[in-house]
């Protein structure tokens, strides 16, 4: 088994602030064949989602009203909560080095 490592480091801020590294995983998964993509997020505060931009604003909207941002002892437990709840971790299939990450219309892109 072959594996290959990427590490992609993004500068992230404020709550609720979505950051797309859809081009530098598909990128990465270029120099594979076939096989699995594991994408992880290191640290406890942020998530990985697997969502079109359309549905982000829903899910922000969501996660404010399930997990708000004020009111915690812990300044950022919220962040905590959030990631906790979403993952931190995704495994997405490669065939012939490309993602296959399904569409809102069930496709995969």
């Amino acid at each position: 088994m072959k594996v290959f490592s990427r590490v992609v480091r993004l500068r992230t801020y404020g709550p609720m602030k979505f950051f797309d590294i859809t081009p530098a995983v598909a990128e990465a998964s270029r120099r594979c064949s076939s096989g699995v993509a594991r994408v992880f997020s290191k640290g406890s505060t942020s998530a990985l989602v697997l969502a079109p931009p359309e549905a982000l604003n829903e899910l922000s909207s969501v996660l404010s009203r399930l997990i708000p941002v004020a009111g915690w002892r812990h300044g950022n437990a919220y962040a905590h909560l959030r990631s906790t709840t979403l993952s931190t971790v995704r495994y997405i299939p490669v065939e012939q080095g490309r993602l296959l990450i399904p569409t809102a219309t069930g496709s995969t892109s």
